[in-house]
């Protein structure tokens, strides 16, 4: 697991070199390009917050506390204090460090000091960051010139901080008194060299969402093992100073920009870069902007652009671009619980395979979708009801993530649940105006799951009406959606809501209700003796629904996916019906006409 670390820290560029550490940013102060003049101050964009900056592990000299270099808090930066930091004679010794390291670096640096001990400015510095609701926890670092990069974008001072500041930091540090260390050699765990006696006793703990305030390590040694062979604590898992840096800075950039399947991280990277983000794709249903310039995500309509997704996938599956085929990818979950960093599961495979998985979930579930859906849009049309996201259960949500990324059948459990959902959405139609211009049967992403479903268990269906299915249950569920439309012309939507509401018992037990539903549809059409072209229409189409029926061994029950297939009748035939082009409609002289604007 610590090498999976060490690669992902490679693959994404976070490996930690010594003197410097990823830290989070939230501000920045623009200055001048001499650094004269002080502009203003500017939040860091949230995709932009971690940032590789010049650190030292010595935060105090004998009774003197130290700082950091160019990068802070503002409690120390620019003495800003709020409600949960008043502010103490700490923080003052601690600014005057950063002062006096910024004058060593002279030149712009110096001129920077200067406006950092000036009282006007700093309170004209104050007010702009109390008015971007800044903490004085909050980090701020610095820019000079109003179109030039910030100072940790440019190398001109790198140099000096490598060869004169941290060196001078470090020899500050050497003086304190250090824990004598052990006699014995030992083998660092991450590579597997010898690294003598040089080695890191307590591994760093991180921030880790799970962990609480005391923040989490992935190896710790709490209590004494039952044999430790002269072993104590942190020698059972030595890392050399580097390799503990490395592991810690994967972890922070995990933390800062990996996506989270309910309480569980998923980190992941590959062995070449494809110039595609596959999981990115499946977490948020995404259009590959990185493929794309904005010219094409401007000219190109969603389904275009999902089609040039989908030929994109196909050409680096099919082996179009030969340097892909042999790429690899690796996937874990991690959690923190109690202090400690826990791996739940680990994936590695072909990224071909990866592309295969995703493409089958983004396409099966998006076959009546206007854009592939996001994952959590998936979670939460299976389990959502009324806007409560707080009882879908943890298991399923991993359920459903292994099914987009390993290619597994959605569980029945789950598909149980989406069923409910999708009839509470039938029910709810007969409430909506048709003149708003929606129908629950449009971009329905829990008709989406049923349409997944049933193409893994074998059984392709179309995204729009079928009517030469060789499905029974399908053309019965086409048959219901019918007899439920004929009840609201011919009597209103009080029939047509009382029929609907035995929507389970017709898509569950057919013999118990369908015997009944005819013998009421007789009657609805002679209540339409008024509309003699209109019941001659509705007449003719149960007709052909019903030569699509073995009507003389009218089922008993239907199983799990009999009612799917049901529910997709239903749905397409109230697609089908309410088409401007195929709707009948009465004109005043009593003719029927199908309206083809």
């Amino acid at each position: 697991m610590l090498n999976e670390l060490l690669e992902y820290a490679k693959y994404h560029g976070v490996l930690n070199t010594p003197g410097y550490e990823l830290k989070s940013i939230q501000y920045i102060m623009i200055l001048s390009e001499d650094g004269e003049k002080f502009f203003n101050i500017a939040p860091v964009p949230k995709k932009h917050y971690k940032r590789k900056c010049p650190h030292s592990n010595v935060s105090k000299i004998g009774p003197t506390l130290r700082s950091h270099f160019l990068i802070d808090g503002l409690n120390t930066t620019c003495l800003l204090f709020d409600e949960k930091n008043p502010g103490s004679a700490k923080d003052t010794a601690k600014h005057a460090y950063y002062l006096d390291s910024l004058k060593r670096g002279g030149g712009v640096f110096e001129n920077l000091a200067k406006h950092l001990s000036d009282p006007p400015t700093l309170e004209c510095i104050h007010q702009e960051l109390r008015a971007l609701k800044a903490k004085a926890s909050d980090k701020m670092t610095f820019q000079f010139g109003l179109d030039q990069p910030e100072i940790l974008d440019q190398e001109w001072w790198t140099e000096w901080w490598m060869t004169t500041e941290f060196p001078y930091r470090e020899a500050e540090g050497a003086k304190t008194p250090k824990k004598p260390k052990p006699s014995k050699q030992y083998i660092c765990m991450g590579t597997g060299e010898n690294i003598g006696k040089d080695f890191i006793r307590l591994h760093a703990k991180v921030p880790f969402p799970g962990c609480g305030p005391t923040k989490g390590s992935l190896i710790s040694f709490d209590k004494p093992p039952t044999q430790n062979f002269g072993f104590e604590q942190g020698e059972n898992a030595p890392l050399s100073k580097e390799i503990g840096e490395n592991i810690q800075g994967a972890l922070s950039h995990i933390i800062q920009n990996m996506p989270r399947i309910d309480d569980v991280v998923v980190a992941y990277y590959y062995s070449k870069d494809i110039g595609v983000d596959i999981l990115d794709t499946v977490m948020n249903g995404d259009i590959f902007s990185s493929l794309f310039s904005e010219d094409e995500l401007k000219e190109l309509d969603t389904q275009a652009l999902n089609q040039k997704i989908t030929n994109t996938l196909n050409a680096i599956k099919l082996g179009i671009r030969p340097e892909h085929q042999d790429a690899e990818y690796t996937m874990f979950g991690m959690q923190g619980v109690a202090g400690r960093i826990q791996i739940r599961w680990m994936r590695h495979g072909k990224i071909t395979k990866l592309i295969d998985n995703a493409r089958n979930w983004l396409e099966s579930i998006a076959f009546n979708l206007k854009k592939y859906p996001k994952f959590y849009s998936v979670v939460n049309a299976a389990f959502v009801r009324n806007g409560d996201k707080t009882k879908i259960p943890r298991a399923y949500i991993h359920s459903l993530w292994d099914c987009a990324i390993n290619g597994n059948q959605i569980p029945r459990s789950i598909m149980n649940n989406v069923m409910k959902n999708v009839i509470r959405g039938m029910v709810r139609s007969l409430d909506t105006d048709p003149g708003t211009g929606f129908h629950w049967w449009e971009n329905n992403t829990r008709l989406g799951m049923v349409h997944s479903y049933l193409k893994k268990e074998g059984i392709s269906m179309a995204s729009t009406p079928d009517f030469d299915c060789q499905e029974q249950a399908y053309h019965y569920g086409r048959l219901f959606c019918t007899q439920v439309k004929l009840a609201d012309l011919a009597i209103g939507k009080g029939a047509a809501a009382k029929l609907v509401s035995n929507y389970r018992t017709a898509s569950m037990t057919p013999m118990k209700l369908f015997p009944r539903t005819w013998a009421m549809t007789q009657i609805h059409l002679t209540k339409l003796g008024d509309k003699p072209k209109l019941k001659f229409w509705y007449s003719i189409k149960m007709g052909e629904i019903t030569t699509k029926l073995d009507t003389a061994n009218l089922p008993n029950k239907f199983n799990m996916e009999q009612q799917m297939l049901f529910a997709l009748g239903y749905a397409h035939q109230e697609e089908y019906l309410f088409r401007k082009q195929e709707k009948p409609t009465e004109t005043k002289e009593g003719e029927t006409t199908n309206d083809a604007n």
